[in-house]
């Protein structure tokens, strides 16, 4: 007896269609989104990416309290990165640039990091002394302008 196979299914015109919409789906959502934020003004969140990793150095140094970790060389990585962002405050925030009040509060942050770097904190009590006065300078400018 001859055995015969039926021949195998080729795949119909109708996949490579459905995946030519559906892809084309997927690139115009993407262009669109892109489109609409650019329409819409909306900058870059340079301004709340340097306020996240701020708050995240700053909480690089509250977890060394909770550690008991507390010597110079775990608390001068998170302030040595705290001052370099310290420097991007200004440009994050352009409409705020110009406003005194503004500058001298992130100068303040800046000289106060400055002094914790030139003396790091050896011990607990000062590295909690140091976030207390790092703490309370974030919050003055947050309290005047409400970033």
């Amino acid at each position: 007896m001859n055995d015969v196979r039926p021949a195998p299914a080729t795949p119909g015109k109708g996949s490579r269609y459905l995946f030519m919409v559906l892809l084309g789906l997927v690139i115009g959502a993407a262009g669109t989104a892109y489109l609409m934020r650019m329409w819409l003004g909306k900058p870059d969140s340079y301004d709340h990416a340097v306020m996240q990793l701020m708050g995240t150095k700053n909480g690089h140094l509250n977890e060394a309290l909770r550690a008991n970790r507390c010597s110079a060389s775990d608390a001068l990585p998170a302030l040595q990165t705290m001052r370099a962002l310290a420097n991007e405050i200004e440009p994050a925030f352009a409409d705020l640039r110009d406003d005194a009040r503004f500058v001298q509060h992130a100068g303040q942050l800046r000289a106060r990091l400055d002094a914790a770097i030139a003396t790091p904190p050896q011990d607990c009590a000062a590295l909690k002394q140091t976030a207390a006065r790092l703490k309370d300078a974030c919050e003055a400018c947050h309290r005047d302008f409400g970033h």
